[in-house]
Order: C-alpha cells, then structure tokens, then sequence
C-alpha cells in the first residue's frame, strides 16, 4: 500500500507539471447563466468569501494575498463570472458560518463536505472541487505503517482539526498525540524525530512533502475511512449564488483543473518568485524560450537513447567476450592438462600416437580461441593502447630471441638488421610485440629451407618532431599466390591447401592489421609463390621526452640460468578446492619442486608467516578472503618484516581487462589464465623463479590418486553450500558455491553437473530475480544429475586439470 501511495503521488505530480497552462491567452469558458442569475451578478459585483488563514497550502493568507487552492478556483471563478473576489479571514467552520449569518461574507471557499460543517441544515453545498485521502508520513527506513491501528504507542502529531485526535483515540488510544501543527511544522517534528509520524490529507502535506522532504520523509499507508471531501457553502437563503458558484464550477474542463493544480504546486514550490508577473510582461519571450527548451530537451533525450542503447550493445559484447573467455577455457583446462599428464605416462606407441593426435587438437583449439577473443575485442573496440619510451631494437631483439629454438629446431637461419643506437619512441610494446610475433610465428611455420631475417629503422618525417618506423620480416618460404594474396586478409581465410594443413584459424594477420591501424600504422604484403613473402610495418611514432627512460619490456624473459631447479624450490599453492589441489600438486611435482597447499585464506596466512617460498600461486576465489585482498596483506607482511619479494601468480579463469587491472594494482606479479598446461606452469617457474625446470619421466605414474570419497564430499559440501544460499536468498555465497560446484563437476569429468551448476552460476551471476522459475528447474535437475552421477560415475583420479576459480 505504501509503495502504491507513493507511485501515485509521483505520478500525479509528473502529470501535474507536465500540464502547463496550453490555454494561456484563451478565455476560459463560461458557465451557463440564467437571467436571473447574471442580474444577481449586476448587483453584487464583489463576491465576498470567509476563507482560512492558516490551512496551507490548501488555503492560507500571505502577505495579504490569498494564495493555495482555493484561491486558483475562486481566481477561475472572477474570470468566469466578472465578480471581483474580496475575502475575510477566519479560523474555525462555525466562525465562516457566523459571517455568513452576519451578511460579511456571501460564500465559505474551503468546507469538508464529509465533516460536521457540511451537515449544518443552514448551508447550502456545492459538489467538491478536491477530494483527497488521509495518509501516513514516516521518515525513510522506519517500520512501515499501513493502518491507523499501528500507530497505538507512537508520538503521531496531527492538525488541529479535532476529527483526526477524534479518530485516534478509537483506533489507537495509547498514540501520544501533538496537536495543532501546521503541515510544515508537523513534516519537520517527523524528520527531527520529535514524531514518529504525522497524520493528515495528501492535499494537506504533499506540496512541502515534495518541496522540502525528498530523500527524508516518505508516504508509509493510508488510512482508510478518513477521505476528505473539500467544496464550497453558501446560506439555504441564496440559491441564487449557489447555482452561479456550482454552475462555474461545473463549466470548469478537465485541461483547467490540471493547470489549476499544476500553478498551485509551481507557486507553492516557488513561493518567492513572481511567476505570473513576467508571464504576464514577457509572453512571447517565453513561449520562445520554452519552445527552444522543449526542443533541447527532445534533442537531449534522444541523444541519451542512442548512446544508452550503443553503450547497452557494448557492455552485452563486452559480456559475451567474458562469458566466452571464461566458459571455454575453463573445459579447455580439463583437455590441455590432461593430456599433456597422460602424455607423461608410460603409453605404448599407438596410446602416445593417439595422445599427440588429441594434444595437437587441444592447442589448436585454444590457439583458435585466442584469435578469436583478440578479433572480437578488436570489433568490439575494448583494447586499450598504453604508450611508454621504447627502444624499437630492444623490443625486436626480445621477440626474435623467443623464436630461436624453434628455428633452430627447423634448421633455419633468423636474423635481425638495425641500427643497435637509436631514440627512444613511445610505443605500446605490448600491441607491437604482438604483431612481430604473429608474423615471425607465421615466417618460420611456412619456411622449411633458409631462414627469416627481421629489419627496423627510423627516418625523421618533415616539419615534425615525429618519427616513421619502418620494420620487414623477409622469409625464403612457400610464398603466396596473388589469388591467396588477395584473400589473405579476410577473417577465417587461409591462403592455400599448405596453411591449412599447417593449422590456424585465419584471423592472425587480420588481428596483425587491425592493431597496426588502431596504432595509425599500416602493413602491406610482398610476395611470390615458391621464393619467398615480406611483410612490411610501417607507422608513426611520438619521439619520446628526452628525459625519459625506456620501460621495462613485457615480453618474457628469454635468458635463464641452465641450471636445474633446486630440490627445495618450494611453491605455495593457494586453493579452496580438492580437484584443483590435486591437480596442481601433481602438475608441480611433475617438475620436481615441492608443493605447500593452503586450502583458505588463515591457512595461506600461516603458511606464508611460518615458511619461505620461490613463488605463490594464488586463486582470486576463495571462502574466506580474495586473492586481491590476501595479496596485499602478503605485501605488508613483506615489507613489515624486510623480507624479499615473493612473486605472486593469479591463477584463473578470467581474462577481461578488470580482472587484470585488479591482479596488478593488489601487488601480483603476473596472470596464468586457465587453461593452465604444463608448458605455462613451467614458463612461469623458469621466468620467476629464474630456473630451468625439467619433466620428470612419467612423474604420475606412481602417484597415489585423490580419493572418490574425498572429492565426492567436497563437491557434496558444495551442493548444500548452493542449497542453503538459494534457501536463504543469499546471492554472494550461492553464486560462490555455484561457480565452485560448476568448476569442481568440470574437473572430474561430470558433464550434467557441470551443465547445470554452470547455468545456475550464469542466473546468479547476472541477478536474475529470485522468483525466476528458471532457479527451480534448474535446481531440480542439478540434484537428479548429481544424484545419477555419483552412483554411476567414478571420480576421475586425478584430476586432469583445475577448474575455473
């Protein structure tokens, strides 16, 4: 009821003010008067009126002047009759009747037809002109108060009309009443907590209300019974001026009204200013001025509709790019990782056959989901350039070194030519490496005889300070047709039956294209079928401060000590679930080194206080605290304690731009994105720990499997955890327990439980109202599914891979 009030009260307000005075200028329409009565009109042409003083804003006196409602109806009815309106205050029904009696006054402007003054045989009553509700005010974030009955023991404060104490003392007789308020007086001792509430007519309350109480004060209920019911009285002994003020008012048309309330709220709101005198002195400058702003306020609005409805498409794109990243890597991580564990067994020549076939296809997948992720990124214009002072050689060199080994491992020759001395360029080195990588991978893939050489320079440009890049990457390969050439270019195209036997996915160079034109640069392609292909970048670039020093490269260090890692490399893994413990524990162990596991943010703690470790994997979801927060606590321990800087990897699932900004700004040294092979793991350990690590032969082979029962109760754990939340109506940990469940199914390789947890994750993650019937559906079929599947499938030992975090 309360909410009900509140929406009408708005709206009727909305509608009020939208209404403005359209018939300004035009004469309104007069009522249709007898002879009889027009000659009453001749002979009386000042209408006096017993008005009140002090009932604001529905009739009060300022400054002389006659101001609330009823002074816009007996305004309405001067113009419709030509009586001038003259007034004479007083307070109570029965002083307004003696004036009348007494002959001071013809007509009582204000009058409750529904209260004791309409019941006076003497009156003769016209039909109301405002028929308005009794309500009840509270402040914002009290207990609601719907009827009058909940009010018994609360300091209410009323007006001073002596039906409202009345009232209360039937329906709530221990309210402690405060009585002869004004309406903004009584708002006031509410918002100060003097009242606990305050009783009185919309009419009476909404103006102030409105004007002065937003964000305060609010309409709690309405109290039934209590409608009031407001019209005009004249003496039984003229029926002639009855019949006028009744006529008048049934003339009035309903466009009338609406201006009548809305120039009542407008003065009251905007007491101080002299609205219809400039009006009235500047019509025409007004209506312009209205015109113009009407017009802006369409503009404005249709404005703010198209850049809603792009930034709407942008962030669902964004969602998709999330969803995607994350939906498909976290199974991608179950394949990679079990694979390459299957592969470290003891398999006969068809099994190991059989498991390179399946490894090839998993990197191929996941090279695949790359590209694709970059392109629509790209479309969607979510990459970001980040300039920093650069040396081009630097950058070149680091890029090259990384693809040594794999042409030696071609027997092929890989060169690079440029000045080793040159001016440091503000370069995004990130968004650059990665186009040299993309065509250096492509040059080597496709040469099998002779070799690659990489060329920089920089030439100055004229009349400007800026510099022109110039880099080519020269292969002796297979080369390209000019059929292929032409097609090269496009998404998903591949230039002949030999790129494709290569494997790829056809949106490198198109990623290559569009990054480089993002930079304002260009790339342009020579090329002969059979000699050989030349890929030249070209663009400009800002020559950088010249006190500016060149930014460390984030490309991967290629230099790494030879020897082996040490036995006592120990590396603490922070993760809440057993499937993705398991399978980390054997990934490192894989590696000889030595794996600490804390299952929770205190165990992580005491760990980390108690032991020293060459590095720390930590996952960004945890029970207790988030690996952000855990992060920088480990940070302040650190630097508390003078101790040396241990490098800290995010491992998840997540690979939007938020994610990492929160990865680095709580102190992490870096991100493996799931999937997370053995070849990441062991990148991240060489390149962190500064080591050159060395697969152990079939290291799982002897290793004793997680428990079916272990597993099967921790996934049982976070079954009820999803259950209990969804109960409670508590989304943080439903959604927390849903994404553990959907990640844990995944791992051990329960596909309908890993199906329904993860669109019980995807409703919880968006907020999707709990009255979805979705959630229930759903709900059921995640515990049929869980019920099957633990009776009929065994727990996959060990787990191949960790889910998503």
């Amino acid at each position: 009821m309360m909410i009900r009030s509140r929406v009408r009260w708005i709206a009727s307000l909305c509608l009020l003010l939208a209404a403005t005075s359209a018939s300004a200028g035009v004469l309104p329409p007069r009522p249709d008067l007898s002879d009889e009565e027009r000659a009453w009109i001749l002979r009386h042409p000042v209408l006096r009126v017993a008005v009140v003083g002090n009932l604001s804003p529905i009739e009060y006196v300022e400054n002389d002047r006659l101001k609330g409602l009823s002074a816009e109806y007996l305004q309405l009815i001067s113009q419709k009759t030509g009586m001038k309106i003259d007034y004479v205050s007083a307070h109570s029904i029965q002083e307004r009747i003696e004036l009348l009696i007494t002959g001071q006054a013809n007509l009582i402007s204000t009058i409750r037809l529904n209260g004791p003054g309409g019941k006076d045989p003497r009156l003769l009553l016209t039909s109301a002109y405002l028929n308005t509700t009794t309500i009840i005010v509270t402040r914002i974030g009290s207990r609601p108060l719907f009827e009058a009955e909940q009010l018994d023991g609360l300091t209410v404060t009323l007006p001073f009309f002596d039906r409202y104490s009345d009232f209360l003392a039937t329906k709530a007789p221990g309210a402690k009443l405060i009585i002869g308020g004004s309406a903004l007086t009584m708002l006031q001792q509410v918002a100060e907590g003097t009242a606990d509430a305050a009783v009185a007519t919309e009419a009476y309350l909404l103006p102030y209300l409105y004007r002065q109480f937003q964000g305060q004060l609010q309409i709690s209920g309405v109290i039934t019974g209590m409608a009031s019911q407001i019209g005009m009285s004249t003496l039984k002994d003229e029926p002639l001026l009855h019949s006028i003020i009744q006529k008048t008012l049934d003339s009035v048309t309903p466009d009338e009204v609406r201006a009548l309330h809305a120039n009542w709220l407008l003065e009251h709101a905007t007491q101080d200013l002299p609205l219809k005198e400039v009006m009235s002195h500047y019509p025409h400058e007004i209506a312009l001025v209205v015109l113009v702003v009407l017009l802006l306020l369409i503009t404005i609005y249709q404005t703010q509709r198209m850049r809603q409805r792009a930034e709407r498409n942008e962030r669902e794109k964004a969602m998709f790019l999330a969803v995607m990243s994350h939906e498909i890597r976290s199974p991608m991580n179950a394949v990679v990782a079990a694979v390459e564990l299957l592969c470290n067994t003891p398999l006969d020549k068809q099994q190991q056959h059989f498991a390179d076939l399946a490894n090839h296809g998993a990197q191929s997948l996941l090279r695949l989901l790359n590209d694709v992720l970059d392109i629509s990124k790209l479309d969607a214009g979510q990459v970001k350039l980040e300039y920093e002072p650069m040396n081009i050689g630097t950058l070149v060199h680091n890029v090259v070194d990384l693809h040594r080994l794999r042409a030696r491992e071609k027997h092929l020759s890989i060169s690079v030519n440029g000045e080793s001395h040159l001016p440091l360029l503000m370069l995004d080195s990130t968004r650059l490496g990665q186009v040299l990588h993309n065509l250096l991978s492509n040059a080597i893939k496709f040469t099998e005889i002779g070799g690659v050489e990489v060329a920089y320079a920089i030439s100055d440009l004229p009349s400007s300070r800026d510099k022109q890049l110039r880099l080519t990457v020269t292969d002796t390969g297979i080369g390209l047709s000019p059929e292929s050439q032409v097609r090269l270019f496009q998404p998903y195209s591949q230039a002949a039956q030999s790129y494709k036997r290569s494997g790829g996915t056809g949106l490198g160079l198109v990623i290559c294209r569009d990054l480089l034109k993002l930079m304002g640069g260009t790339l342009t392609l020579d090329s002969s079928q059979g000699k050989g292909t030349r890929f030249e970048l070209s663009m400009t670039a800002e020559l950088a401060p010249p006190d500016a020093t060149e930014a460390e490269t984030v490309l991967p260090a290629t230099i790494r000590s030879e020897a082996s890692a040490p036995k006592a490399l120990r590396i603490l893994v922070v993760e809440d679930t057993v499937a993705n413990q398991a399978v980390l524990q054997a990934q490192i162990e894989g590696f000889g080194c030595t794996p600490v596991i804390a299952r929770d943010g205190a165990q992580a703690v005491d760990c980390f206080e108690q032991g020293t470790y060459d590095l720390i994997l930590m996952d960004c979801d945890l029970p207790d605290q988030d690996g952000y927060s855990l992060t920088r606590l480990f940070r302040m321990i650190e630097q508390d304690a003078a101790q040396t800087r241990c490098p800290i990897i995010a491992i998840s699932a997540s690979t939007g731009n938020q994610h990492v900004a929160r990865c680095f700004d709580a102190g992490m040294d870096g991100i493996l994105s799931k999937p997370i092979s053995l070849g990441k793991l062991q990148d991240a350990i060489e390149l962190w720990c500064g080591v050159t690590l060395t697969l152990l032969p079939h290291p799982f082979a002897q290793r004793q499997p997680v428990g079916h029962q272990q597993i099967l109760e921790a996934l049982e754990r976070d079954l009820l955890a999803l259950l209990e939340g969804m109960v409670l109506r508590n989304l943080e940990p439903a959604l927390h327990a849903a994404h553990r469940l959907h990640g844990a199914a995944l791992s051990v390789e329960w596909p309908d439980v890993a199906r329904q947890a993860g669109q019980l994750e995807a409703l919880l993650r968006t907020a999707t109202p709990w009255s979805d019937p979705t959630y229930a559906t759903t709900l059921q079929e995640l515990l049929l599914g869980f019920r099957s599947t633990s009776f009929s499938h065994p727990v996959f030992d060990p787990p191949a891979s960790p889910p998503a975090d």
